[in-house]
C-alpha cells in the first residue's frame, strides 16, 4: 500500500496510458463531455492527479519539488495521445474485451446503485396497504427512490482511489482478456459472464451494514371510525289480519382505532427523508347486510386516517456531515474501495463530482479539516467543525438570478465583443454564483488552477504558447506553477492570450471583475460567438464546458435574464398581465418532472411539474403563491369565481388522479397553459376533449 502522498505520483506515472491533455481551455473544458461515465471519470482524474502531485511535492519536498515537476512535465510533453481512455488507465491497449469489461463495470455499479432505494420503495408501499388505507402513489415513491439513492459517482471514484492507493493491483483485464467477442451471440454471452463475476465482487460493498437503508418506525395517532348501525325489524301479520310492522333504529358511534406502525423517518449514508402524512377521510363504505329473525342490520363505516402525504414532494435533506464520515471513516474497505485519507478529502469530492453532476457541492474546509485531524480529538468532530452547511440540496438559492449591479459591466462587456450581455451574467452565475464562491478572489484558484471571477486557467489567459521554463512549469490542463506573472500586458501580447486590462489599471488579471467579465465576452466571440443563433451560441459557450447540462443551464437561464424572467429577488417581471407571455417560454422546450421545477438546475433545464410551473411564472411577474407543495397549496388561494368570468392568469383546477389533481392558468378562449404529463409546458383546450372531462369548474383569480 501506498502512502496517500504518493497517490499523485503513481498516477503520474500512468499519464501516457490515459491519453493527453487538453491544449486549450475549451480542449480541456471537453474533457467531461463524453459518452461513457467512467471515461468522464478518468479524464477528470487526470487533471485532479497533476494538482494533487503539485501540491504534494510543494508541500511536502519543498525545492526538490520543482526538479521532480520539471521531469514529470518533459516526460508528460515526449508521451503521445491515444484515443481513448477507461477506469483501469490502459486507454488504447485495450482490445475490444476489455471495453466491453469497463462498460460492465459502469452498469454494475449503476444498477446496484439503484437497487438502494428499492428497498425504501417496498417498505413505504408495504406500510400502507388494504383497506381503508390508500395505496401509495407509485411515482411518489419512484421519486423518494430517486432522491434517496446514493450518486454513482461516488462508488466509481472509491474504486479508482482504491487503485492508486494499491500498487500491487491487476485490472481484472487481464484475466478475461481473451474472451471472445467477434460476433453479436459472443458479445452477449461476455457480457453476461462479466456482469456476473463484477456483480459478485461488489457484493461485500454494496451488502455492508453502512450501505442499507435505515428505517425508523413509529406508531399512527388519532385514528378513528365513525359507524353507523342501521337495525330494521319487520313483526308478522297480527292474528286480527293486522298489516306487518317495521321499526328502525339507528346509532351512532365513534371507534378509536389501535395504534400501528407507521414509518417516521428513512436514512440511507447521506440522504435523510422524514416521511410525510395527511389527515385522510374515506367515504362511507357499507358493510355486508347480516339477518337475525325478524330483523336486518346494515352497519356504514366512515373512516379518519393517518396516511403518507402523497401529493406533497419528498423533502429529502442532505447531510454533509454524514457523507463525509461515510468516506472518512465507515466507507467498507475491501478490494474495490478504500476509506479515504483526509488529506486526499479534496481530490476525491471533485473526481466524484465530475463523474456524476448530482454528487453535491459542499463548502469544506479542507485545509482547516486536515490541520484539525493531526490532533488527539476524533474526527467526527473535525468533520463538523469544517462543514460550512451540514445540510445542503432541495431549495431555492440566489442561482437563478443575477446581481443587478454587475448588469451595467455585463451589457458593457457585451457590447465591446459583439455578444449578448444575458449570457456574460448566465456564465458568471454558472462559474462562481456571481462571485459569492470565495474561489473568485482565491490566488490559488480551484484545485485545477481555474482563476477568478470567469474561472479562466493562466494558460488560457495568457496564451498556450507559453511552454514553462527553468523557474516555472506548465500543467497540461494549463495551469502555470511558479513566479511567473500570467497577468502582465505584455506577456499576454507576446503568448497570444485572451486577457485584457478592462479597468486600465496596468495588469489583466482574472481576479480583477472588469477585466474577468470583459476577457470573457473576448473568449466567446472567438470560439463563433454569434448574436441571435443559438447553435452558434451553444457551441461557444461548450468551450466553458462541454457537458450538454452546462450548455443548456447557461443558455436557458440566459434567455430567462434576457426576457427580464429572472431579476433581483422580489422584483416584478412585468405584471401579471405579462403572465401568460412568462409561461409561453417554456412550450416546446421542457421536460415534465414530477417533482421537478424546485431547484435552479430543474428550472435552468425546464423540469416542471403543474404545480412548480405554475409558482415559477407566478413568481416571474413579482407574485408569490406561497409554498410550492402540491395543487392543494394553490387550491386556497385568491378567490374561487365562475369559469364565466376567468381571464388570462387565473388558475383552473382539472380532477385527474384526485381532485384537484392538476393545475395551469388560463389563457382565454377556452384553453390554458400548464406543465402536462404528456407534453411538459404546453397550451391545451379545456373546452373539449380530455381536459374538459377532468375540468369540473374550479377556477381561482390570485390577485
Amino acid at each position: 500500500m501506498h502512502d496517500t502522498q504518493d497517490v499523485g505520483k503513481d498516477a503520474s506515472k500512468q499519464i501516457g496510458k490515459l491519453g493527453k491533455a487538453a491544449t486549450s481551455k475549451g480542449g480541456r473544458r471537453a474533457l467531461s463531455a463524453g459518452a461513457k461515465a467512467i471515461a468522464k471519470v478518468t479524464r477528470f482524474i487526470i487533471q485532479k492527479v497533476i494538482g494533487t502531485l503539485i501540491k504534494a511535492l510543494l508541500t511536502y519536498l519543498g525545492p526538490v519539488a520543482l526538479v521532480i515537476i520539471t521531469v514529470i512535465i518533459l516526460v508528460l510533453l515526449v508521451i503521445q495521445s491515444v484515443a481513448a481512455f477507461d477506469i483501469f488507465q490502459r486507454g488504447g491497449e485495450r482490445n475490444a474485451t476489455e471495453e466491453l469489461f469497463d462498460e460492465t463495470i459502469r452498469e454494475v455499479i449503476q444498477d446496484r446503485t439503484e437497487e438502494i432505494g428499492a428497498p425504501v420503495g417496498s417498505a413505504i408501499s408495504s406500510s400502507q396497504q388494504g383497506d381503508p388505507y390508500p395505496a401509495v402513489d407509485g411515482s411518489w415513491i419512484e421519486v423518494v427512490e430517486s432522491q434517496m439513492r446514493p450518486s454513482w459517482g461516488m462508488t466509481a471514484t472509491l474504486y479508482y482511489y482504491k487503485m492508486q492507493l494499491n500498487e500491487s493491483f491487476k485490472p481484472w483485464h487481464r484475466k478475461y482478456s481473451k474472451v471472445k467477442v467477434k460476433t453479436k451471440e459472443q458479445k452477449k454471452e461476455a457480457k453476461e459472464q462479466f456482469y456476473k463475476v463484477i456483480n459478485e465482487a461488489y457484493d461485500y460493498y454494496f451488502n455492508d451494514p453502512s450501505m442499507q437503508p435505515t428505517i425508523t418506525y413509529s406508531e399512527s395517532s388519532g385514528e378513528f371510525k365513525d359507524v353507523v348501525t342501521t337495525v330494521t325489524c319487520t313483526s308478522p301479520p297480527t292474528e286480527d289480519g293486522g298489516e306487518p310492522t317495521t321499526s328502525t333504529t339507528t346509532t351512532k358511534e365513534k371507534v378509536d382505532l389501535p395504534p400501528r406502525k407507521i414509518i417516521g423517518n428513512v436514512e440511507i449514508l447521506y440522504a435523510n427523508l422524514t416521511v410525510p402524512y395527511k389527515k385522510y377521510e374515506t367515504d362511507w363504505i357499507s358493510k355486508k347486510d347480516t339477518s337475525s329473525g325478524d330483523c336486518s342490520t346494515h352497519i356504514e363505516e366512515k373512516y379518519t386516517l393517518q396516511v403518507i402525504d402523497d401529493s406533497s414532494v419528498p423533502s429529502v435533506n442532505f447531510n454533509a456531515n454524514m457523507l463525509l464520515t461515510f468516506l472518512l471513516i465507515d466507507n467498507p474497505e475491501g478490494d474495490l474501495a478504500a476509506l479515504v485519507k483526509v488529506k486526499d478529502l479534496e481530490f476525491v469530492m471533485e473526481v466524484a463530482k465530475e463523474a456524476d453532476q448530482n454528487f453535491p457541492d459542499l463548502s469544506i474546509n479542507y485545509e482547516g479539516l486536515i490541520e484539525c485531524s493531526k490532533g488527539s480529538g476524533g474526527l467526527e468532530g473535525c468533520i463538523s467543525a469544517n462543514v460550512k452547511s451540514s445540510v445542503f440540496g432541495n431549495s431555492f438559492g440566489n442561482y437563478s438570478w443575477f446581481p443587478g449591479d454587475f448588469k451595467e459591466l455585463y451589457e458593457k462587456a457585451a457590447e465591446a465583443f459583439g455578444v449578448d450581455w444575458w449570457i456574460i451574467a448566465s456564465v458568471h452565475g454558472q462559474e462562481t454564483t456571481y462571485s459569492q464562491n470565495p474561489v473568485a478572489t482565491s490566488p490559488k484558484g480551484n484545485s485545477v488552477g481555474a482563476r477568478g471571477h470567469f474561472q479562466f486557467m493562466p494558460r488560457t489567459w495568457m496564451g498556450w504558447s507559453y511552454r514553462g521554463d527553468s523557474q516555472n512549469t506548465v500543467t497540461r490542463v494549463g495551469n502555470i506553477i511558479g513566479p511567473f506573472d500570467f497577468t502582465n500586458l505584455a506577456n499576454i501580447a507576446k503568448y497570444g492570450g485572451y486577457g485584457l486590462d478592462a479597468n486600465s489599471n496596468g495588469v489583466a488579471s482574472p481576479l480583477e471583475i472588469e477585466d474577468a467579465a470583459f476577457t470573457a465576452a473576448k473568449y466567446l466571440k472567438a470560439s463563433g460567438y454569434k448574436k441571435g443563433n443559438e447553435k452558434a451560441i451553444k457551441k461557444a459557450l461548450s468551450n466553458y464546458n462541454a457537458v450538454p447540462t452546462y450548455i443548456e443551464e447557461v443558455y436557458n437561464r440566459g434567455i430567462m435574464f434576457r426576457d427580464g424572467l429572472e431579476t433581483v429577488p422580489g422584483g416584478d417581471g412585468g405584471g401579471k398581465s405579462n403572465l401568460v407571455e412568462v409561461g409561453k417560454r417554456w412550450i416546446g422546450n421542457s421536460t415534465y418532472k414530477f417533482g421537478g421545477g424546485r431547484t435552479p438546475s430543474d428550472i435552468a433545464l425546464g423540469y416542471f411539474d403543474c404545480s412548480s410551473f405554475v409558482y415559477w411564472a407566478y413568481k416571474q411577474v413579482g407574485i408569490d403563491v406561497g409554498g410550492m407543495g402540491n395543487t392543494d397549496t394553490l387550491k386556497v388561494k385568491g378567490t374561487r369565481i365562475n369559469i364565466s368570468q376567468a381571464q388570462p392568469g387565473d388558475l383552473v383546477f382539472f380532477d385527474t388522479y384526485k381532485i384537484d389533481g392538476h393545475v395551469g392558468f388560463y389563457v382565454g378562449n377556452g384553453k390554458f397553459i400548464g406543465a402536462q404529463s404528456s407534453t411538459g409546458v404546453a397550451i391545451a383546450d379545456m373546452s373539449t376533449g380530455y381536459w374538459a372531462g377532468k375540468f369540473k369548474g374550479h377556477v381561482r383569480r390570485v390577485p
